[in-house]
């Protein structure tokens, strides 16, 4: 079995294209962004009036929303959810910057789902190659937020 090499998520995003995530997520949601650390779980905390209300993790995708029938979340990240959600009882969200869209889907989902694979060998957030378990949840479950780049 030969190895598949694929790069559809774009390692990192960059500050600013994080800043832009985050306005649009604060102005469609009422709240505001506090970034987390480097190396931190998730990416931001939607708060209000300095209440935690949602732990946010993020993701640029270098294709349209069209070209995968699933997105995928890794193992890693539902284990911090679960944590999350047992001590604090705060809804976590995947957001997702395609090409042409942006969208959301509730970590919740990608448990009842529980549609686990081994990855294909992938380039991580560092650059590493690796493969990993994932759970893959059906587009259908993603909420479109915004139609459009945010450049």
């Amino acid at each position: 079995m030969g190895a598949n090499i694929s790069n559809i998520c774009i390692p990192g995003l960059d500050k600013k294209n994080e800043e832009k995530l985050a306005g649009l997520l604060a102005d469609k949601f009422k709240c505001d962004m506090l970034p987390e650390p480097k190396f931190s779980y998730f990416d931001y905390v939607a708060h209000r009036n300095k209440r935690p209300v949602a732990m946010i993790e993020m993701r640029k995708r270098s294709h349209e929303y069209s070209k995968y029938p699933t997105i995928m979340m890794p193992l890693q990240k539902l284990t911090a959810y679960h944590a999350i959600k047992g001590i604090m009882n705060l809804p976590c969200y995947f957001v997702v910057q395609w090409k042409d869209y942006v969208g959301y889907a509730d970590f919740d989902d990608f448990i009842i789902e529980a549609d686990y694979r081994i990855s294909e060998i992938s380039h991580n957030r560092r650059g590493d190659l690796r493969q990993e378990i994932v759970s893959h949840l059906p587009k259908e479950k993603v909420k479109l937020i915004h139609k459009g780049d945010l450049i």
